[in-house]
């Protein structure tokens, strides 16, 4: 898992490099969904990584904070 989370953290780091200004609107729903799965991929490293638990999951308060922010930051 170890690896898995950080490939991923890399693919976000790689895609958070290619939007324009122009493109960023745009873009608004995608970057949404990546605030709330890189929330996970920090809880998932807060467990040390044990996905076999219980399930790994953002609050729904959490999730809407992060889609508001997101939103913002992104108009």
């Amino acid at each position: 898992m170890v690896y898995e989370v950080s490939r991923a953290r890399s693919f976000y780091r790689d895609a958070s490099v290619l939007p324009t200004a122009e493109e960023r609107p745009a873009l608004r729903a995608a970057e949404i969904m990546r605030a709330v799965y890189e929330n996970i991929l920090d809880r998932i490293e807060k467990r040390d990584y044990n996905v076999f638990g219980s399930r790994v999951r953002v609050p729904t308060p959490l999730k809407l904070w992060l889609a508001l922010k997101t939103w913002w930051d992104y108009r």
